[in-house]
C-alpha cells in the first residue's frame, strides 16, 4: 500500500535517495544533489511550504517524490496561490511497486494540497520565471516544463487529464574544446563595436531575486565604439546554474596525485620558452597555485629578503581575464 507523507526534517535521507537513484539513472534531466545543495535550492528557500513537498512510501522504504509550489503575481512583487506548480514526480526503479501508479498517487496528493491553497490552475513541470525551486537540477536550468525524454512522466500528466500549453527549447554546448568560426562580416562588426561585462548585483525583481539568489550572473553588452551616448545596441545574461555554494564536505573525496620526481625531469626536458620555463620554476619550486603565480608582479618579489609576497590570484571568468583574492582569502610569503 503506498502512504503519502508532507516533508519534514527527518525525511532529508529519503528525499535524497530517491533523486540519486533517478539522477543516476537520468544524468540528462536531473542532477545530482548533495544534502548542502538541497538546503540552499529548496529547503532554504523563503517561499519552501514543507506541506508541498510529499513523499510515497511503500512501509519505510521511499518510493518518489512530488513537490507543489506556487508561481508570482503578474509584477512579480509577491507570492500568489492562485497559480500553481507541480514539478514531476521523482520515481525510484528498484522497487516492486508500478511506477505509474506511485506517481499517480503522488500527483493527485500533490493536486489536493493545491486545492486547499485556493489555487484555480497549476502546470506541470512549471514555465518560464516563475518556478521557486530546482534551478539547475532539474533540466539543468530554470525549470518550464517536461522534458520530453522523460515520457513516463508525461504519460502520467497526460492520463490525468492535463494537455500540453506550450514547448521550450533546450541547447547545450560543450565549451572546453569549442573555438568560435570568425567570418569577414564578423571581424568589421569587432572593429566597430566594444563587448563589455559587467556582474549584474541584482535581478530584475524580488521573484528573480528569490530563483537565482544562488547563482553567478554576468551581463555583456555590444556597444557602438563612436556612439554619442553609453547605450548598448545589443546585450546577453549569463547565468552559472552550479549554484554559488556547495558542500565539499560532501563531495566525492578524490585522491591527490602529485608529480614524482622522475615526471619532472621528463618535463623540464621539453622545448619550453623562457617565461614558460620561468613559470613551471616558481610552480615547482614555491608550491603556489597557478593562478597565484599568473598574478604576480615584480613589486610582490623581495629579492633582497629572497621573499614572494603572495596578495592574489588571476582567472579568466567567461573568457575575460579577471584579478581577485586568493583561493583562501589570505595573503601569506612564501
Amino acid at each position: 500500500m503506498i502512504e503519502v507523507r508532507e516533508f519534514n526534517n527527518r525525511l532529508v535521507d529519503d528525499w535524497l535517495e530517491v533523486w540519486g537513484d533517478q539522477a543516476a539513472r537520468f544524468p540528462e534531466f536531473l542532477a545530482p544533489v548533495t544534502r548542502q545543495v538541497l538546503e540552499l535550492q529548496v529547503l532554504g528557500n523563503p517561499l519552501f511550504d514543507p506541506a508541498g513537498l510529499l513523499i510515497a512510501y511503500d512501509g519505510a522504504a521511499p518510493l518518489g517524490m512530488i513537490h507543489a509550489a506556487f508561481g508570482p503575481n503578474p509584477a512579480g512583487t509577491d507570492l500568489s496561490r492562485l497559480v500553481g506548480i507541480l514539478y514531476p514526480p521523482v520515481i525510484r526503479s528498484d522497487r516492486p511497486l508500478d511506477r505509474g501508479e506511485v506517481a499517480r498517487t503522488l500527483v493527485e496528493a500533490a493536486e489536493a494540497y493545491l486545492r486547499a491553497c485556493g489555487t484555480r490552475r497549476w502546470y506541470a513541470g512549471g514555465y518560464a520565471n516563475a518556478s521557486p525551486f530546482y534551478t539547475g537540477l532539474y533540466g539543468w536550468t530554470n525549470p518550464v516544463g517536461i522534458c520530453d525524454a522523460d515520457t513516463e512522466t508525461i504519460d502520467v500528466f497526460r492520463r490525468l487529464g492535463y494537455r500540453s500549453c506550450g514547448v521550450s527549447r533546450r541547447f547545450r554546448r560543450v565549451c572546453a574544446p569549442y573555438r568560435p568560426s570568425v567570418t569577414p562580416k564578423m571581424q568589421e562588426m569587432y572593429r566597430l563595436v566594444d563587448i563589455r561585462p559587467s556582474i549584474r548585483l541584482s535581478e530584475s525583481s524580488w521573484w528573480e531575486a528569490n530563483i537565482y539568489r544562488n547563482f553567478d550572473t554576468e551581463e555583456w553588452n555590444v556597444y557602438f565604439q563612436d556612439a554619442l551616448n553609453d547605450d548598448p545596441i545589443a546585450g546577453v545574461l549569463l547565468r552559472q546554474m552550479t549554484p554559488t555554494f556547495t558542500d565539499r564536505g560532501e563531495m566525492e573525496q578524490k585522491e591527490t596525485r602529485f608529480i614524482q620526481d622522475d615526471e619532472m625531469e621528463k618535463i623540464l626536458l621539453c622545448p619550453f620558452k623562457d617565461q614558460d620555463r620561468l613559470y613551471i620554476d616558481v610552480l615547482r619550486n614555491t608550491g603556489m597555485r597557478p593562478s597565484e603565480a599568473l598574478a604576480l608582479m615584480w613589486e610582490h618579489i623581495d629579492f633582497k629578503d629572497k621573499v614572494i609576497h603572495v596578495r592574489r590570484s588571476f582567472e579568466f571568468r567567461s573568457n575575460v581575464p579577471q584579478i581577485k583574492t586568493t583561493k583562501t582569502d589570505k595573503e601569506r610569503d612564501i
